[in-house]
């Protein structure tokens, strides 16, 4: 049963449509009566840069910094600056994570990605050479949920819309999330963020509020299970591909297989 909600904000504006949803989102799930934590990285200044420093200790080959290492390392050695084992500390505590920004240039904020890059490390949050990744990743049985705002309308989302499909834009970030063993929910998405008026925004807090209170029972999105894949060469194995020879919609979006890509509404 999910207590312990950890939200990450990216917005640079306190007043901002994404700080009130946000603070509408804490509401919420003040409410309901569960627990928080909030990191507020542009208040935090969280620094989204990989910087050697970060992650060098005396056990790392301080000529040639290999991230994905380095960081797995500081992380055993516990090495970690306090700004980023601060953060992991919340993600190890929280049992759902929630994620509020603006979709900028059809992904999330340098500041947030920035926040990917440095907390879900390797050893922490997955672990290639043990095969936990997918749904065997490290942080399996936690759950998470995308909620941003756009600029555009509904429409322009669409998959004939000016835009391109918002599932293609959203697929890198929840199949990051996914590959660390989060059940990753719809996305909540606010378009129109530019022509907002309080009739909107009412039944937009409406909307989330509904949203949030089924957190616990939601479906997840679908991805494919590690079993799936066949290693080497890290592809789809071979009784997956001809079981999906048969199906005319592709399993997700990012593994289309060349087929028809999958309603996600």
């Amino acid at each position: 049963m999910l207590k312990r909600v950890l939200i990450v904000f990216a917005h640079e504006e306190p007043k901002s449509l994404n700080a009130t949803l946000k603070n509408y989102a804490v509401k919420v799930f003040k409410d309901k009566g569960y627990e928080i934590k909030e990191s507020d990285l542009y208040a935090q200044k969280f620094d989204p840069v990989i910087r050697r420093k970060d992650v060098i200790d005396s056990s790392s080959n301080k000529d040639h910094i290999q991230y994905s290492h380095a960081s797995a390392n500081a992380y055993a050695a516990k090495t970690l600056p306090p700004y980023i084992q601060e953060e992991l500390n919340k993600v190890s505590w929280a049992d759902f994570i929630y994620f509020q920004f603006p979709l900028y240039w059809y992904a999330m904020p340098a500041i947030l990605k920035g926040w990917f890059e440095k907390v879900l490390i390797s050893g922490f949050a997955y672990d290639q050479r043990q095969g936990k990744l997918l749904d065997n990743g490290l942080l399996k049985g936690k759950r998470t949920m995308l909620s941003f705002t756009t600029g555009s309308s509904e429409p322009m989302f669409a998959p004939n819309g000016f835009n391109g499909d918002i599932n293609v834009a959203l697929w890198p970030t929840q199949y990051s999330l996914y590959f660390c063993g989060l059940d990753v929910l719809k996305p909540f998405m606010v378009n129109g963020a530019h022509s907002m008026n309080e009739e909107k925004l009412a039944g937009i807090k409406k909307a989330l509020q509904e949203k949030l209170s089924k957190i616990q029972e939601e479906k997840p999105m679908e991805f494919i299970s590690m079993m799936e894949f066949s290693f080497p060469p890290g592809q789809l194995s071979e009784s997956y591909m001809k079981k999906m020879s048969a199906v005319d919609t592709a399993p997700t979006i990012g593994h289309h297989l060349g087929k028809k890509f999958p309603c996600l509404k």
